[in-house]
C-alpha cells in the first residue's frame, strides 16, 4: 500500500511539473516572444559570451541593429536553417517567424510551447 502511495505521489509530481513547464512556456511566449516584431537582414548569428544563448543580429531596413535570441531552445529549424544574409521576419502580435534564403527559398517557422526542446 506504501508503494502506490509513493507511485503516486511521484506520478502527481511529475504530470505537475510538466503542467508548469508548458504553462510557462506559453507565458514567456505571450509576454516576450509575441510582441517582438522585426524585418531585417541577419548580419551575425552565434552563442553570446554572456549568457550562453544562441543569438542573431538583425539590421533592419532603418539600419537599426536588433539582437534577438535563444532560438536553439525551439526545436523547430529555425536556429539550423538561418545563415549570415538571410532575412528574417515577425511581426508584432504573432509567433510566426519567415525565413527568406538567399537562394530565394522561403521558410516559416511557428514558436508554441510543443516545440520547445525538453518539454
Amino acid at each position: 500500500m506504501r508503494i502506490k502511495f509513493i507511485i503516486s505521489a511521484l506520478l502527481l509530481s511529475l504530470l505537475n511539473s510538466c503542467f508548469s513547464r508548458e504553462e510557462m512556456c506559453k507565458e514567456d511566449l505571450r509576454k516576450s516572444w509575441k510582441p517582438e516584431g522585426f524585418n531585417g537582414i541577419v548580419i551575425k548569428k552565434y552563442i553570446s559570451d554572456n549568457h550562453e544563448f544562441p543569438t542573431l543580429a538583425i539590421r533592419d531596413f532603418r539600419d537599426t541593429l536588433i539582437y534577438t535570441g535563444m532560438y536553439s531552445h525551439f526545436d523547430d529549424g529555425l536556429w539550423d536553417s538561418v545563415k549570415k544574409g538571410d532575412t528574417l521576419v515577425k511581426k508584432p502580435g504573432t509567433l510566426l517567424y519567415t525565413l527568406k534564403k538567399r537562394n530565394g527559398d522561403v521558410l516559416k517557422f511557428t514558436f508554441n510551447c510543443n516545440s520547445v526542446k525538453g518539454m
